[in-house]
């Protein structure tokens, strides 16, 4: 049995026991001889979405790692919201999700950590409302206010996803020191975002040396899709101290949209990363359950090649659209 200590009173940094949450001891793999990959499987950000996407993410994900390796831990990451919430991209309000809707995950039998913040303590110790004046008032990002519609709310978005991953992140080198094993690849996903096809693992380049990273064929807006990805340790690892690396100022953030910000910050690791792409439809679910429509839609979208981000080309496979329809 656990307990859950959730923040009920969320202006006040003293969380208290809300309730008991009865569910099955967590079952985290256990190090073994053999040569098959060790996958840690990272959720993190709000889990509004969860009563509409949980089935779909575990037949279409979890699944198919599953299906190539018996060595697969899930870790999560919830922040906690109790007022009505901004989608990003617009002014629409919606519920704060279920507090508690990350515990369906329990199911799987594969949860190996979660960890639970109250969203407001974080945008405290995290200076996210400054950080955001600072992204509004700068100068280089009056195309993402005015031609792309971000809000406040939206750079605020962008910060809690990145910090949310961060924090999945030490979860998983907390489990590898305390197994003493390192996992082989680690794989990042939201909560609120439906695959609309199975995983295809086997896309994965198993054999190509070095970083390397496999995302969607599409979404990339200038830099690179957000919303998912496959990869080695290493790379994988490197990719979540975004937020920290922005904190620090280490990588630009002006002018720049979520996927161009992740390219950036993916482009810091030496020597290179190769980036490998999957034809997979992403698509995006609101807490009430409605998806984005112009999701449904994607087409591919050529990555442009950045500086130290080297494309792998396979045209077998990079010409299959994502959500169906022509190759082209």
């Amino acid at each position: 049995m656990h307990k859950i200590r959730a923040c009920v009173k969320l202006r006040k940094r003293v969380c208290v026991v809300s309730r008991n949450l009865l569910f099955t001891q967590m079952v985290c793999a256990q190090k073994t001889g053999n040569k098959q990959p060790r996958i840690a499987l990272a959720l993190y950000g709000l889990f509004r979405a969860v009563p509409f996407t949980f089935e779909n993410i575990k037949s279409n994900l979890i699944a198919p790692l599953l299906q190539e390796t018996p060595f697969l831990d899930i870790f999560l990451h919830s922040l906690l919201v109790s007022r009505s919430i901004v989608e990003r991209g617009g002014n629409k309000k919606t519920n704060a999700p279920d507090h508690f809707a990350f515990i369906k995950f329990n199911e799987t039998r594969r949860l190996c950590s979660f960890e639970v913040q109250n969203q407001l303590v974080v945008d405290a110790d995290n200076r996210i409302s400054e950080r955001v004046k600072e992204e509004w008032a700068a100068a280089g990002n009056r195309n993402l206010r005015f031609g792309h519609h971000y809000t406040k709310e939206s750079f605020a978005n962008i910060l809690r996803a990145t910090y949310s991953l961060f924090a999945v992140s030490k979860s998983i080198r907390a489990r590898e020191r305390e197994a003493r094993f390192k996992y082989t690849h680690l794989v990042f996903a939201r909560p609120d975002v439906r695959l609309q096809g199975p995983f295809r693992y086997r896309d994965f380049p198993l054999r190509v040396p070095g970083h390397v990273i496999m995302v969607a064929n599409t979404q990339h807006h200038g830099g690179l899709n957000d919303r998912f990805a496959f990869g080695t340790r290493e790379a994988m690892l490197h990719l979540s101290t975004q937020f920290e690396a922005e904190a620090a100022a280490a990588v630009s953030r002006r002018g720049r949209n979520s996927e161009q910000r992740r390219a950036a910050h993916l482009g810091l690791l030496y020597p290179n990363v190769t980036v490998a792409f999957t034809p997979l439809c992403l698509v995006r679910v609101r807490s009430t359950g409605a998806v984005v429509a112009n999701d449904l839609i994607s087409k591919r979208q050529p990555f442009r090649p950045l500086p130290r981000l080297l494309p792998l080309l396979r045209p077998e496979i990079d010409k299959v659209q994502p959500c169906g329809g022509a190759a082209s």
